[in-house]
């Protein structure tokens, strides 16, 4: 069987990284993988199995016209876990001519894991940190879309039902 990574997947690294900041991300626009801190910071969240890795470029576009401080994130999914690498997205923006252009508007280039680091191998003087390494099973995955369900159907209640639920739960011996 093959392990991807999906938006369960991301979901699981931007909680990671709204604990380590201690700012909630939201998504900026349409893409899963572009998000801001309540302080206006922006962040490319990216994931995968293997070592290629793509940034659209209505995103890079973006980043490069507006914020180039923003950051860049990426996971490394294992079968047990997710290693997580981030850095400021400036110093990859001065090698934007050499990332590869498959011609399906993306800007793409590889990674290589080291012991206490990331490297862009189309850009080797861009490193991304090692943040940290976090369980993420099969467990952790079904947990995470639980999660991400349940907060998605108490999001629909209105105001008046959401403290329907709360009394009902607050009754009942859970």
């Amino acid at each position: 069987m093959t392990i991807k990574f999906d938006n369960t997947d991301r979901r699981h690294v931007v909680e990671i990284l709204e604990k380590e900041l201690g700012s909630r991300l939201l998504r900026v626009g349409r893409r899963h993988i572009y998000l801001k801190s309540e302080a206006g910071d922006r962040y490319v969240v990216l994931g995968g199995t293997d070592d290629w890795h793509g940034i659209p470029d209505d995103v890079m576009d973006d980043v490069e016209q507006n914020y180039p401080q923003s950051n860049l994130v990426v996971a490394v999914k294992n079968r047990s876990s997710l290693k997580i690498y981030w850095g400021e997205i400036s110093p990859l923006l001065k090698f934007l001519g050499d990332l590869d252009r498959p011609g399906n508007n993306k800007y793409t280039f590889h990674v290589d894991e080291r012991h206490t680091h990331l490297s862009i191998r189309e850009a080797r003087d861009v490193t991304l940190e090692f943040l940290k390494e976090v369980p993420h099973s099969e467990t952790d995955r079904t947990q995470s879309k639980i999660k991400a369900e349940t907060e998605k159907l108490i999001d629909g209640l209105t105001l008046e039902e959401k403290q329907a639920l709360l009394r009902d739960l607050k009754d009942d011996d859970i």
